[in-house]
């Protein structure tokens, strides 16, 4: 993982199969200098390889991995690494133990999908089919009721907007990796499937670059080869194209503001956002309607930061058939430097056709508004 332009190794195997010795040292590499250095000590109780490795608010989270090399020994154990002080904090347990996987962040939200608990003799099976969410506001662990559409180790996983796009993977059951791509919705907790990789891969790299997802390497058969000297590049934007679940259209603003509504200052800051570009708005208003159905629950939600100086609001309006307001419902968007996730739950009331998200900030503070739903519960 990158933080503050270097690249942090935090975790990993080293030695020959299966019983891998677990590496003792946090490592960065400088790509200005091209200089690897060691820089810290992990804690002897707590260290392993395979793990999910995110980055959130300045500090490394690790979570999951096996303390066996290959041999038996998956953990849920979860840790914070911070760099600037190099020190360890544990932290509670995720729900299910798992390793070879990649772990992702969206908004506030850490998303575990994947992986396996690898022991002998068949390191290849018991995969993971749960989903388990942390949530990084209220210190929580919980497991989606929807597990992954297919079971499989050794994923290829990143964040594109509010998803977690899981690609490729190994498991017992073929001899063949995986080309399956398949999209978890982290708002709805729903998943979709994507077209398939050209090519089966797993335990590849992966990154998100000028709107593209790029895949690279791995191997096409489960284990360790043959090994694959291609990439692959899916548009971010097919990853969010269909998606019939969010009743707000643009809701990325990767069409401008057209069908919005704002006040104030209403600008799009092309290189902000967990799917840029993002709204910016100081002391100013946006707002847009969707149709609803009275007495069906909805959940609105929204990506954002907000910096200091203000006062910054999520509410929801709710429109009879005149158009005239007969109700709202409102949250006040806590100051947030990482990109968190707002959540506003409500029942359209008799009457309403339809609601009008509306996000709003006053006094000096910058609100950036990216990526926001409003789906049925």
């Amino acid at each position: 993982v990158v933080v503050d332009g270097l690249v942090y190794v935090v975790g990993a195997f080293t030695g020959d199969f299966p019983n891998e010795t677990n590496v003792d040292l946090v490592y960065t590499w400088n790509p200005e200098t091209n200089v690897w250095t060691a820089t810290a000590n992990i804690p002897a109780a707590r260290r392993r390889g395979s793990a999910g490795t995110v980055v959130y608010d300045g500090k490394i989270y690790l979570v999951g991995g096996n303390n066996q090399g290959h041999n038996g020994g998956a953990r849920p154990w979860f840790d914070c690494f911070d760099p600037a002080t190099n020190t360890w904090t544990v932290l509670p347990d995720a729900p299910h133990a798992r390793d070879h996987f990649l772990a992702s962040v969206v908004g506030n939200r850490l998303v575990l999908a994947g992986g396996r608990t690898t022991t002998q003799p068949n390191p290849f099976v018991n995969t993971i089919p749960e989903v388990d969410v942390y949530d990084f506001t209220s210190g929580a662990w919980k497991t989606l009721s929807t597990g992954i559409p297919t079971e499989r180790a050794g994923t290829m996983t990143v964040s594109v907007g509010r998803h977690v796009v899981v690609i490729g993977g190994e498991s017992g059951t073929m001899l063949s990796a995986f080309d399956n791509v398949e999209v978890l919705d982290v708002y709805s907790e729903q998943w979709r499937v994507l077209p398939s990789l050209v090519t089966p891969r797993h335990s590849g790299g992966i990154g998100v670059l000028d709107g593209c997802i790029i895949a690279a390497s791995g191997s096409s058969n489960r284990g360790g080869g043959p090994e694959l000297p291609t990439a692959e590049i899916l548009a971010a934007s097919d990853v969010l194209a269909s998606d019939p679940l969010n009743l707000i259209r643009n809701s990325g603003f990767r069409g401008g503001l057209d069908g919005w509504t704002t006040t104030g200052s209403a600008t799009l800051d092309a290189a902000a956002g967990i799917e840029a570009p993002s709204l910016r708005l100081v002391a100013g208003s946006a707002s847009r309607s969707a149709p609803v159905q009275a007495g069906q629950a909805y959940a609105c939600r929204a990506l954002y930061t907000l910096s200091a100086g203000g006062f910054a609001s999520l509410r929801v309006e709710y429109l009879n058939a005149g158009g005239s307001v007969i109700g709202q419902g409102q949250m006040t968007l806590p100051q947030s430097a990482p990109w968190r996730t707002a959540e506003l739950l409500f029942a359209a009331p008799s009457g309403a056709v339809s609601v009008r998200p509306v996000a709003a900030v006053a006094g000096s503070a910058v609100l950036l508004l990216d990526d926001g739903t409003i789906a049925a519960r």
